[in-house]
């Protein structure tokens, strides 16, 4: 699936997603960008996690079934950590406080 759709199935349109990201967490306001970061495959994970809670949702890693090493919870991401968004807005200002 296209990941544009999965913007649209999310009721939001590509300039609404990036307007949120850039807003958020500093990213470019250019729907270009992010447009080709998708289509290169190029997302980093700090930007999906970003990209996931514009959209509303949480990223979820969980062991698959079958597994040999016995199973844990499920790690649930719902929410980028603040220090996500110091370091992107940061990035702005070309300083980084950690």
């Amino acid at each position: 699936m296209k990941s544009s759709h999965t913007f649209v199935r999310s009721g939001y349109t590509m300039k609404e997603v990036v307007d949120r990201l850039s807003e958020d967490y500093g990213w470019s306001d250019s729907v270009s960008n992010l447009s080709n970061k998708l289509q290169r495959e190029s997302l980093r994970y700090v930007e999906a996690v970003q990209l996931a809670d514009a959209l509303g949702y949480d990223l979820v890693w969980q062991r698959a079934e079958g597994q040999m090493m016995p199973a844990v919870p499920a790690i649930r991401i719902s929410r980028p950590h603040e220090q996500y968004r110091s370091i992107a807005m940061d990035r702005r200002r070309k300083t980084f406080d950690f």
